[in-house]
């Protein structure tokens, strides 16, 4: 579950946008205490290794394809021994190669009629394909002869006859069995594995003895023997050796043993199996593997309670056969707090902390999390330092993890969106530290591990705008010596030293400029924003300056209006809250610390009085204070009230002004139309929206578009022109309303 400031500060912000995969942001205390989880795979690396005589190599083809460029092989290599012509090896390996091949169609086709079987259509039958003509090739070497029987009466479903050949080639001399020995060996064992397991398990020992004693393994069959032996236990209910089995096919570099631990461990935790759990918690690796199978993602265990219902549940029970197996392994202990921790059982959790090796960072973390459960924000603040001080991880990407820390992970509920632990973990201290009023501090802790949009909370709405700039210029100064931190393999940020040091002096600069301190914006502006902000600072002046002719500053106030509704969100937006500048729609201002001072959501990291006053006195009042729309048509009003009436010029800067903000609050607009009508009624502009009774459209060069429309009539068919028969009669132009609603002005 991903906690960042926006879980208590943006609720509208993710929620109605649909950003995230999931409404993450939503969660308040419920995020912030929420427990990491493992990933099984890591768990299981950090095991110590069993050490196995064989191994898996690196493969290019697919197990049957090896084996076929296996058998090939061996059988030219085989009859290079022969005294036969060349021509007459050449027929044999033919011959061979074509009724191999018809049998490995047909085992094929045995396979799809197999899975036909299982998902069978309505009234149709699935008869089983009839065998083609398949025979053994005459002047094959025997070893490979009688495993080409073996194969074809297996195949044909004649078991017995594939053992009795198999058992033939065990038989022959040393000499004369290199390379099918270990087949049939391997073959014999998987045969036996239902009827007889102890037959089988016998006949996979018997090929690592042949490896160990010199006979071909050219398909790994050694190394393959380690994972049918751990199946063939998990079908006695042999769950401890199933377990050991498993992990020397770990051991042995097979890539798929992690997956069946797992799948025998949910095996083994089912309601008919827990019997079995008591004697398996005896055994140490056991006691790894299924307590990290217990901590890892995607468990249906989880939600269980103390109470009678859930007390035979696999969790209890596993707990309770720990504790009676008397566990000392203090690695063993962090990851049963933290089961503990998952599952709601607190007091347990704390326990098995007290058995935990304290300097680890996952006892620390969890810790930290049972102080803020408990009130105590201080102590947890103190733990959360600790934890985030062993980040970023001096761990090549290609070792295995050694601490549990480095297996866990932002719990996932499978919508597949996740996050980098460490920035989970520098955010829950941000927070802590936000909640104890460091506000500095939090700043720079979410703005330095990559997580903005909290970082802009504390920048906007906490921080005066003195204190923001104090923080920039202690720690972004405009010349900085610490270019080390822009090396990605040293911050456990999305964002380098250099991205942070733009951001956040942009962010001041447009704070500057929202308070119309363009002097003080443009000292931390962009740098490809300068040149924009300086002609803006000074067509403001001139306008501004009462001594200029007025159309001079209706002129620069007109300029200025146009370059704000074209740029305006690099000079004054917000990086919270603003329909253009992050989301792409608009929200309501007040919804950005709905949830952050929302008393029942966020009891433990609740905003104090003292942030909560200074949101309030940060916060705008206005939904559409930060839009570049609006504070482009205050603007272009200060530009029309310097303008003659009845001048296309001014009927053009009201009509623009007011387009710009019909949509977004057609209240505030109506003072634009009225302006429009009552001072240039006598332009064409003024005259068609008189006459639609609202701003008409125009085209790329200010023309009026007609028709005009009003409703469905057409009131204005071309420029000079009456209307045509189904316009309205005529009616009242638009009066003054005294109590229309005023649009933004300049703060």
């Amino acid at each position: 579950m991903v906690v960042s400031l926006v879980a208590t500060t943006a609720r509208v912000t993710a929620c109605s946008g649909g950003y995230f995969p999931q409404c993450y942001t939503c969660e308040g205390d419920e995020a912030m205490l929420a427990a990491p989880a493992a990933m099984f795979r890591a768990e299981v690396q950090r095991l110590p290794k069993f050490k196995v005589p064989f191994h898996f190599q690196s493969r290019t083809n697919s197990g049957p394809e090896e084996a076929l460029l296996a058998d090939r092989a061996e059988l030219r290599s085989a009859l290079s021994k022969d005294e036969r012509t060349s021509e007459e090896k050449a027929s044999v390996i033919e011959r061979y190669e074509a009724e191999r091949e018809k049998l490995a169609a047909y085992a094929s086709s045995i396979q799809d009629w197999k899975q036909e079987l299982l998902y069978p259509s309505e009234g149709k039958e699935i008869p089983r394909p009839q065998p083609p003509g398949i025979a053994v090739p005459s002047g094959l070497p025997a070893e490979f002869e009688k495993y080409f029987a073996g194969s074809l009466a297996w195949n044909m479903g004649r078991t017995n006859g594939a053992r009795q050949e198999w058992e033939a080639i065990l038989h022959l001399p040393e000499a004369e069995r290199h390379y099918r020995s270990t087949w049939a060996a391997y073959m014999l064992g998987k045969s036996w594995m239902r009827e007889d397991p102890e037959q089988a398990l016998k006949y996979f020992g018997q090929v690592r003895s042949l490896v160990t004693s010199g006979f071909a393994d050219s398909i790994e069959l050694a190394a393959s023997t380690y994972g049918w032996e751990a199946y063939t236990e998990l079908h006695r209910q042999h769950f401890a050796l199933a377990i050991e089995h498993y992990l020397e096919a770990l051991a042995a570099n097979d890539g798929s043993a992690w997956i069946s631990l797992r799948m025998t461990v949910a095996n083994l935790l089912r309601p008919e199996n827990v019997g079995h759990l008591a004697g398996v918690a005896t055994y140490r690796p056991a006691q790894r593997v299924i307590t990290a199978h217990l901590i890892s993602r995607f468990n249906a265990w989880r939600g269980d309670s103390d109470d009678a219902a859930s007390a035979t549940s696999s969790f209890t029970v596993w707990l309770k056969a720990l504790e009676a197996a008397q566990v000392e392994d203090v690695d063993l202990a962090e990851e049963i707090a933290l089961a503990n921790y998952q599952n709601g059982r607190m007091e347990a959790a704390q326990r098995w902390l007290a058995r935990a090796p304290a300097r680890s960072a996952a006892v620390q973390w969890l810790q930290a999390k049972l102080f803020l459960r408990a009130g105590k924000v201080g102590e947890a603040a103190k733990f959360m330092a600790r934890v985030a001080a062993y980040f970023p991880l001096d761990r090549p990407e290609d070792m295995p993890p050694v601490k549990l820390i480095e297996t866990l992970a932002p719990d996932d509920t499978g919508f597949g969106y996740n996050i980098p632990l460490s920035r989970q973990v520098f955010s829950e201290l941000g927070i802590l530290q936000l909640t104890r009023r460091e506000y500095a501090e939090a700043l720079q802790t979410l703005l330095t591990q990559g997580w903005p949009t909290d970082a802009a909370y504390v920048a906007e709405r906490v921080l005066s705008l003195e204190e923001l700039k104090a923080f920039v210029d202690q720690n972004y100064p405009l010349v900085d010596d610490e270019p080390s931190q822009d090396n990605p393999e040293k911050t456990t940020s999305e964002m380098t030293r250099a991205q942070q040091k733009k951001w956040i002096r942009s962010s001041l600069s447009r704070r500057y400029a929202r308070e119309f301190n363009f002097p003080a914006a443009l000292t931390y502006c962009a740098d490809e924003d300068k040149a924009d902000l300086q002609q803006l600072s000074h067509w403001r002046d001139t306008g501004l300056d009462e001594t200029n002719p007025a159309s001079e500053r209706a002129e620069a106030f007109w300029k200025a209006a146009q370059l704000v509704a074209l740029r305006g969100e690099a000079f004054f937006g917000s990086d919270i809250s603003s329909y253009w500048r992050n989301w792409g729609r608009s929200h309501d201002l007040s919804a950005d610390t709905l949830i952050r001072h929302s008393p029942p959501t966020n009891a433990v990291i609740r905003a104090s009085a003292d942030e909560l006053r200074r949101v309030a006195e940060h916060t705008p009042t206005n939904a559409y204070f930060f839009s570049r729309r609006f504070i482009a048509a205050n603007i272009a009003w200060d530009a029309a009230v310097l303008m003659p009436n009845d001048s296309d010029e001014t009927a053009r800067v009201l009509h623009t002004g007011g387009t710009w903000i019909k949509y977004l609050d057609p209240k505030a607009a109506d003072r634009f139309y009225k302006s429009l009508v009552r001072r240039c009624r006598k332009t064409e502009l003024g005259h068609t929206s008189d006459l639609k009774r609202w701003f008409v459209h125009v085209d790329e060069n200010g023309s009026v578009m007609y028709p005009v429309m009003r409703g469905d009539r057409i009131v204005a068919a071309a420029p000079g022109v009456d209307p045509l028969p189904q316009a309205p009669e005529p009616v009242e132009s638009a009066q003054p309303n005294d109590n229309s609603p005023e649009p933004p002005v300049d703060p």
